[in-house]
């Protein structure tokens, strides 16, 4: 009988339901944790994201892809949304919003102020308090930018 050399990468099934139960045993014993975007419409399922997971966002232009992906991002490294986050790196890869409009967004979002009056007027002591905690939670050395 002739032996068949298979890719190192084909793997039998009973192979991979071993490894894959071995896996499932460490979330329900706890020691795996699921990842919590902190969006309910997300993490309603199964209470996270398990690693591999891919989420895409789609929508017109202006719909808010781009924020809800900052806010999520935010919750994912917050130690208070994910108890491991202190484990996690993130890596944002983006082809079109330079750090002054995310910064932009970022600081309308947490002051009310509008865009404009950001550019051009000082932040109240409220507001350069409010601002100062996003500059801070951005000097976290787990998180890189493209």
């Amino acid at each position: 009988m002739q032996e068949i050399t298979l890719d190192p990468r084909i793997k039998k099934a009973g192979d991979l339901a071993d490894e894959g139960f071995k896996e499932l045993k460490k979330y329900q014993d706890g020691n795996n944790l699921i990842l919590k975007t902190g969006y309910e419409e997300v993490d309603c399922h199964i209470g996270g994201m398990l690693p591999g997971d891919c989420l895409i966002l789609a929508g017109s232009p202006s719909s808010g892809k781009s924020e809800t992906l900052y806010r999520m991002t935010d919750n994912v490294m917050n130690k208070e949304v994910n108890p491991n986050a202190e484990e996690f790196v993130s890596l944002e890869y983006s082809l079109e919003m330079k750090m002054l409009k995310k910064l932009l967004r970022a600081t309308h979002r947490i002051t009310g102020k509008r865009k404009s009056d950001i550019l051009f007027e000082p932040f109240n002591e409220d507001e350069a308090l409010k601002v100062k905690e996003y500059y801070e939670n951005l000097q976290d050395d787990r998180r890189y930018v493209v």
